[in-house]
């Protein structure tokens, strides 16, 4: 429902899948499944795998059988591409079929997946793509600002392409400074937004130290488009009132698969984070119990499972994206579609969790807390081992400078004390400092680091 009680108008992209009759729709996945483990079945990745875990494509008969296809992890396919390259050994195609290469960041200190496409797979990511935008009310010249550098990771190279095929009027924004970016803004007036949680904050900040008010300044924007960052559901209401446009959030990976926020965007009218919705007929979402090896229960946490339906070029299945999420059923979104999938801002990685003294610390958990204070600009937590070898936790926030000591500390140290049971070291920084933390965003992939963790270094922390 709308803010005044009325129901928000839909935007379909594909009108048949989005209301379909759930076991119909049940019943096209599962071919479309059975069809995919067969494909990577004739390739010597997975022919190898599956042999290794006693796995034929004859067993899979119904759903339950599931469980006996092993995860692929992103370990198994990092170092297939570190023996076999450059493609690995999932191709099934020739390479000269291949139109697009993504990788990832190789921000997990793992190594780079390579991700291959043909001309079908890549229509197919124009078409997991084009949900989003859709719902969001990206329309056939629509000016959308594009604040991502197209590179070679899958989000800036796919969504160009899925706004150009949409007909849209796309602004490529990406290798440019944040002040050029406004001055564009500003300029074209677009009705979309696209970008990290971060860089829409830094765009803040910029219009901020110009003395602009977004709303009045932009007032054709309607939809600002997340992803790369769980926020939380505060922090999309804020950026609601500073903007004048409703935040959408999308869940996405290189290996093809996404989710995306609808029409409702990433909070409802009274605040509460609404779901992502996976596309059951091109993707199987799964979420799964890591201690179990088990789906998860609607509402429960659990690891991200996907296989993409219908990739030709380097078939993928039952891929553990190592990001953990709040599964949630289609029932909980009042849009209809027979769509589950995970719950806005929920998404963390598994490797992200920090141990402390005993203490399992999540950096959404903190990152919530700091979000409910506005003064600060950014912030940037450090693990470490004293001089004693005692460990610590340290945050450094960015202030905006026209607090000066106005700013309440006790406040934020309490509220990090009650949320994770640890007491935080805080120092506070006032935004002329000179410190900028240039070392939190990478630009190029979009990926946020805020944690440091040197209890491994012989150091202590500066």
């Amino acid at each position: 429902m709308g803010a005044n009680g009325s129901a928000v108008p839909r935007h379909y992209f594909e009108e048949p899948a989005e209301t379909m009759d759930p076991a119909l729709l049940d019943a096209i996945q599962w071919e479309a499944f059975v069809r995919q483990v067969e494909r990577a079945s004739t390739s010597r990745f997975y022919r190898d795998r599956f042999a290794r875990a006693g796995f034929d494509v004859s067993h899979l008969r119904t759903w339950d059988d599931i469980g006996r296809i092993p995860f692929t992890s992103k370990t198994d396919l990092c170092d297939d591409i570190q023996e076999n390259p450059p493609y690995g050994t999932r191709l099934v195609v020739a390479s000269e079929e291949i139109v697009d290469i993504v990788e990832t960041s190789g921000t997990s200190g793992i190594g780079r997946e390579v991700h291959v496409l043909n001309a079908e797979d890549r229509h197919r990511a124009y078409r997991i793509e084009a949900f989003g935008f859709v719902w969001a009310g990206v329309r056939h010249g629509s000016v959308v600002a594009l604040t991502l550098p197209v590179a070679m990771t899958a989000a800036g190279n796919w969504w160009i392409m899925t706004l150009d095929r949409l007909n849209a009027n796309c602004l490529r924004l990406g290798q440019m400074d944040v002040e050029a970016k406004l001055d564009y803004l500003v300029r074209y007036q677009p009705h979309a937004l696209i970008g990290t949680p971060a860089y829409v904050s830094r765009l803040e900040r910029a219009a901020l130290d110009r003395g602009l008010d977004l709303a009045a300044e932009l007032p054709a924007l309607q939809s600002i488009l997340v992803s790369g960052e769980a926020k939380s559901a505060h922090w999309a209401q804020e950026r609601n009132i500073v903007w004048g446009a409703k935040v959408y959030e999308q869940w996405g990976c290189c290996a093809g698969a996404v989710t995306w926020s609808c029409e409702g965007g990433m909070v409802d009218s009274a605040g509460s984070l609404r779901p992502m919705h996976s596309l059951p007929h091109l993707t199987m979402l799964e979420v799964i119990d890591p201690a179990t090896g088990e789906h998860v229960r609607d509402g429960e946490y659990g690891q991200i499972v996907i296989t993409p339906l219908g990739m030709e070029a380097a078939p993928l299945v039952r891929f553990a994206t190592g990001d953990r999420a709040r599964y949630l059923e289609a029932r909980h979104c009042t849009c209809g579609r027979p769509f589950p999938g995970i719950e806005a801002s929920s998404v963390s990685r598994f490797d992200d969790m920090v141990k402390v003294k005993g203490v399992n610390v999540w950096p959404t958990v903190v990152a919530a807390v700091v979000e409910l204070h506005p003064e600060i600009l950014e912030h940037r937590v450090t693990v470490y081992a004293d001089a004693s070898a005692r460990e610590q936790i340290k945050l450094e926030a960015v202030v905006r400078d026209n607090l000066g000591e106005g700013f309440r500390s006790e406040v934020l140290l309490r509220e990090l004390k009650a949320s994770t049971g640890l007491t935080f070291e805080l120092i506070v920084h006032g935004a002329a400092d000179g410190v900028a933390f240039q070392d939190v965003m990478q630009a190029t992939s979009g990926k946020v680091r805020r944690w440091r963790d040197l209890r491994a270094d012989d150091v202590p922390a500066e």
